[in-house]
Order: C-alpha cells, then structure tokens, then sequence
C-alpha cells in the first residue's frame, strides 16, 4: 500500500471512532440533562438512574454488535463493514438531537431514546473491533502498535470532543435555553462529523492481509472458532476489555455527572476538568502505541537471536 492510501486508512479509522465515541460519550456527559427532559420525575436519582440505564442498553449492544460485525468484517470486507458501521452511528446521532421530549410526545420520548441508543450500541461494538483490525492489516511491519493506536485515538478525542462541545453549550448559553433547546446542538453537530467519515469510507482500499485471508480461509465460522479453538484467548480479551471499560468510563463519563450532582461542583466546571483529563490521555496513546511497536521489535529480535 502506497504512503498516501496508508494515511487515508488512518484518517479513515481514525475519523469513523471519534464519531462513535463523540456520541456515545457526549450521551453520558448530557445525561442529567437528558433526565430531566426524556424521564421527568419528582425523584432525580431515579431519573438520572433511568438515563444510564438507557446508557447501559447500548453496552447490552456493544457484544453483539461486534460479533455482527466482526463475522460481516470476515465475510464482506473491513471497509464496506466500516462503511456501514459509520452510517449506523452518524444518523442515530442527528436524530438524537430531533427527538421530541417527554413533555411533547408523552412515552413515545423515552421509547425512541431507547431504540436509537440501541442501534449505536450495536453499530459502536463493530466500529472499533473493525476499524482495529483494518488498520493493523493495512500497517508496515514494526508499525502496526502505533497504527491500531489511532482507532483509540479517535474514540479518545471523541470523547475530548463531546466534552469541549458539552462544556461550551452548558457554558455559553443560559441553563434554560440549554433545557429548552441547546441540548440538541451536540447532537445535531455530530452528524456534521459523521457527513465526513461517510465521505472518507467511501472508497478505501481493501486489506491485502484480508484479501489472503479470505482467499485461503476454512469454511469454518470465525464466530465458532473463537469460541472452540481459541476459547482461552477469547476469555482474555473479554476479561482485559471489560476491565478497561470499567476504569475508562467510571472516570471519563459519570465522574463529571457524580461532582455536579454530589459536591455542587458546577456542571461546566466538572466538564472542563474532564476535557483536560482526556486531552492527557489523548497524547498517552499514540505514543505508548509507538513503544509497543518498539518492545515486540525488541522481542522478535532476542527470539530470532536464540534461535
């Protein structure tokens, strides 16, 4: 693959997270918000609880979505996989952000809330498992650490992104205006993103890894094999993955809600906290990625020397 084709894939991989993540994360940022307006009662802890609830039906998603789309990812290709999963997310988001509330269309509110949470809980379990692989298949030997980091990258500057964008609506406009009408900017500014990783997944070039691989591959499902043959190593990716989701959103995502609501922090101050935070941790990734790239080069060298 030619320089300019590897740095579309990266742009293109990068891109497709930030938008998954912009939205899935802005959700939990929005959410005391979103209680009041899609679960309006006289208790708000029980409101606030039945948002992330909803929240916490996307992860339900997360598991089969990658499944979906890692068999689909084997079968069609990463990047018509990709393709799909992009569209799937970008226009949930902007119909987030034109929901009717709880006021105006009674239970059909919260229902809708859960439908479209549901479908990019699917579409974020098969963004980043696809767009992890499509960008290793498509690095240069001793640079797949650094290349795979970039689908982190964009999920973490989502994130960032979904915080700065929360931070400055709850900031610049009034809290009534934001309960009235400025909740839906976030939202509705995502599909501006997402209109731009349609556009960059249009046309990336296929993996030559996948073209050999499906070329020479068993009829054997990849679903059943991960699950006989590579049990234990399937055991440890779900335990490593559900550990990192732990420590990642408890921080990232409630934390900001839990200051604002249990110590009276103001909500854009608690926002603004977090932006910093993840703009440190954005900066972290691509440059462990780099040394993981050097520490296996390190190990295949020794492990050739012994030999």
């Amino acid at each position: 693959m030619s320089v300019s084709k590897r740095h579309t894939a990266l742009m293109a991989g990068f891109i497709g997270n930030v938008v998954e993540w912009y939205d899935f994360a802005l959700y939990g940022y929005m959410a005391g918000i979103l209680s009041t307006l899609f679960f309006p009662g006289e208790d708000t802890l029980a409101s606030l609880i039945a948002t992330y609830g909803v929240f916490a039906a996307g992860f339900l998603m997360r598991p089969i979505g990658s499944g979906l789309f890692g068999w689909l990812g084997d079968t069609i290709g990463r990047t018509r996989t990709m393709f799909i999963s992009v569209i799937m997310m970008a226009l949930p988001t902007v119909l987030l952000g034109c929901l009717p509330t709880y006021a105006t269309a009674g239970l059909w509110a919260p229902s809708l809330l859960v439908a479209i949470r549901l479908i990019q809980g699917l579409s974020v379990g098969g963004e980043f498992s696809s767009s992890v692989a499509y960008l290793v298949e498509t690095a240069p030997d001793g640079k797949r650490g650094f290349a795979g980091s970039w689908a982190n990258t964009g999920s973490i500057f989502g994130m960032l992104l979904g915080a700065g964008i929360a931070a400055a609506t709850t900031s610049l406009l009034p809290e009534a205006a934001v309960h009235d009408w400025g909740w839906r900017i976030p939202f509705v500014f995502g599909g501006v993103i997402g209109g731009i990783s349609i556009v960059l997944r249009r046309n990336l070039p296929e993996s030559e890894h996948f073209k050999r691989h499906h070329r020479d591959r068993c009829q054997t499902s990849p679903l059943l094999q991960a699950f006989t043959t590579d049990r234990l190593k399937m055991i440890k990716a779900i335990l490593f993955a559900s550990a990192y989701g732990v420590v990642f959103y408890l921080p990232l995502v409630y934390l900001p809600e839990w200051l604002h609501s249990q110590t009276a922090m103001p909500r854009q101050t608690a926002l603004q906290i977090n932006t910093a935070a993840t703009a440190v941790l954005l900066a972290l990734v691509p440059f462990t990625g780099v040394i993981s790239d050097r520490c296996c080069a390190e190990h295949i060298l020794s492990a050739a020397r012994c030999w």
